[in-house]
């Protein structure tokens, strides 16, 4: 009888075990918050709003010399004090300054040696370990992370990894989130994410292809955002969904919604996308998002619609967003700079130099006063052919 009653007690706990269990599956669909965007096309520019938004503002005068000259910034990370500049098709180099601008080192290392690579992929922070990692292919379908200290100085370490590696990120927890290109067998052209341990052991895959774009390449290649406490998200070509990524999991976060500016499902193959490419007909939607970040007080994204970037703030409290024109620079004459992407909750924007010199020549355009507290800012002598200036605002 015991026998029976104990049996019927583990029936009973397994039925409210995987009710728990149905519960919490549940809530997580319940937690996915779906920010609606509805004025898109009364954005104004986000000069009219800087102060609820923009907690600071600063201008980095990169130092230039025959060592330190960038060809192109195709990747700009902005950690622990330290800039890191990605050039990856003029000079094949990872670029690294002070907070203020001064050039402390460069990474170059091309070659077909042992510690050498034949392209850069990618580059990325640990804040873990505080090193800076290189994503590198070396040759015949070989790849490597390469281990630097944070100055990029000493190579402390080569992991080999099987994967084309478009981009990866390393959490504080020391797990890595690696987006692939997926193209080097078909068994791994299912899912876009593989996250891995530190010392790349592979803990699962996540984010799967659709079977129509299993051969696109932009489907393969979701971009990887780190949040100002450090989480990190990505946000898939062809999709405005942002997905948390864990090191036991990846979910959904976040759904942007574009009311009818949202792309159509029907046209989200690699034909039918192409042809409206071809057309220019793409422009009218919303296809994806370029940059993400999660502050305490907001949820902001930033996104290609009619061939202009547009920034948008989701308050958390209020639950409202607010859409604004990224082309207006809060300090300085109309013109926010080149866009270049978030890094936490910062937004940074490139400016060449030969800008900042006209508004010195011609201090009429703001102001003498006004010129001159720009002029406070740069520290050396400003020249036509210096580096970019680095335009970074940090949001609340």
């Amino acid at each position: 009888m015991r026998t029976k009653h104990f049996i019927l007690f583990q029936f009973v706990f397994l039925l409210l075990l995987a009710s728990c269990h149905s519960d919490k599956k549940q809530e997580a669909v319940q937690s996915v918050t779906t920010i609606r965007i509805d004025n898109i096309d009364d954005a104004e520019d986000i000069d009219v709003t800087k102060d609820k938004y923009v907690k600071s503002f600063r201008y980095i005068q990169l130092e230039t010399d025959t060592t330190a000259l960038i060809g192109e910034m195709r990747k700009i990370l902005y950690e622990n004090d330290r800039i890191y500049i990605m050039d990856q098709g003029v000079t094949k180099s990872v670029f690294i300054f002070d907070k203020d601008g001064n050039f402390i080192n460069k990474i170059y290392r091309y070659g077909q040696g042992p510690e050498e690579y034949l392209e850069l992929n990618d580059v990325f922070y640990d804040p873990k370990e505080n090193t800076i990692n290189v994503l590198s292919y070396v040759s015949n379908n070989k790849y490597k992370v390469m281990v630097f200290d944070a100055d990029g100085k000493a190579l402390l370490k080569q992991l080999p990894i099987n994967l084309n590696l478009a981009e990866a990120m390393k959490s504080k927890d020391g797990f890595l989130v690696c987006n692939s290109k997926h193209t080097l067998n078909a068994s791994s052209s299912v899912n876009r994410l593989t996250v891995y341990t530190d010392n790349l052991k592979k803990l699962y895959d996540a984010v799967p292809i659709l079977p129509q774009w299993r051969n696109g390449i932009r489907s393969a290649s979701p971009e990887l955002f780190k949040s100002q406490n450090g989480a990190i998200f990505c946000a898939p070509h062809h999709e405005t969904d942002v997905y948390q990524v864990t090191r036991d999991s990846t979910f959904l976060k976040y759904r942007f919604d574009f009311g009818k500016y949202n792309f159509p499902e029907e046209f989200n193959t690699p034909v039918k996308n192409e042809n409206m490419v071809r057309n220019s007909q793409i422009s009218n939607y919303v296809t994806e998002l370029s940059s993400f970040c999660e502050t305490d007080d907001y949820v902001v994204a930033t996104f290609l619609f009619k061939g202009q970037y547009r920034i948008a703030f989701y308050d958390k409290a209020t639950k409202k967003t607010e859409v604004f024109f990224l082309s207006s620079n809060p300090l300085l004459y109309d013109i926010f700079g080149d866009f270049a992407g978030m890094s936490k909750n910062v937004l940074i924007a490139t400016r060449p130099a030969t800008g900042f010199l006209r508004l010195f020549n011609d201090p009429s355009i703001m102001g003498e006063d006004e010129t001159e507290e720009i002029k406070r800012q740069f520290k050396k002598p400003l020249l036509e052919d210096d580096n970019p200036i680095i335009c970074v605002y940090e949001l609340r």
